[in-house]
């Protein structure tokens, strides 16, 4: 039987063994959020590699520029779900920069939500949509929307074309951002065994959790 589920506006479809039950994935609130913008990207790479992203703390401020990396609530996972919060700081010149936390959630390999709370009352959301279109691609939507919050119903309507043009704009910034990943991702290698850094985080725990995801004969 199919299993078909509508969730931020896109289709979900279920693919796992033949006779598992399905797991939930449960629809993030919507309270005062615009429909997510998207783009299609397609990576040389896997839905394990660009979920992975989300945990490899160690990447963000060597590969993205991040900076004051710092976790609020380690990964924890229980079932097919993943989460995680950490406390960023992105430096921007002449402007010094902006801070805030964001809040990780990960349903499986190929649903990925990441929350953001900026300082200033910005909160922003990045969908990330995985499909494995062979041995090493992978069809990724990206989506964005930005509000800004503890506005009236009536300055919603105010703000809501600044929040669409500044939508775009990050949309474009992710999507760059994405891009950089990807020249690890075209020359990374399959280790069944790969040796793991103390500072690579919780890449070891993760990769563990991803296990479950595959055939039990693909899992030694």
């Amino acid at each position: 039987m199919l299993r078909l589920r509508e969730i931020c506006g896109v289709l979900l479809v279920w693919h796992g063994p033949l006779g598992q039950e399905p797991w939930e994935i449960a629809e993030p609130v919507a309270d005062g959020w615009r429909p997510i913008r998207t783009k299609k990207m397609r990576f040389h790479s896997h839905p394990q590699e660009v979920t992975e992203n989300s945990v490899d703390i160690g990447h963000f401020g060597v590969l993205h520029g991040f900076a004051d990396v710092r976790v609020i609530e380690p990964m924890t996972t229980e079932g097919p779900y993943l989460r995680a919060r950490y406390g960023i700081r992105k430096p921007i010149p002449l402007f010094g920069g902006l801070s805030g936390q964001f809040h990780i959630r990960a349903d499986g390999l190929g649903f990925s939500l990441v929350e953001l709370a900026l300082d200033g009352n910005w909160a922003f959301r990045q969908l990330v949509l995985t499909t494995p279109t062979g041995r090493r691609g992978v069809d990724a939507y990206v989506g964005t929307v930005l509000r800004k919050r503890g506005v009236s119903t009536l300055g919603r309507t105010a703000w809501a074309p600044v929040e669409a043009i500044l939508e775009r704009i990050v949309l474009g910034v992710v999507a760059a951002e994405l891009r950089r990943d990807q020249r690890i991702w075209d020359h990374k290698k399959y280790l069944r065994r790969p040796a793991i850094a103390a500072g690579d985080g919780p890449i070891a725990a993760y990769r563990a959790w991803a296990r479950q995801f595959y055939p039990k004969e693909e899992q030694q």
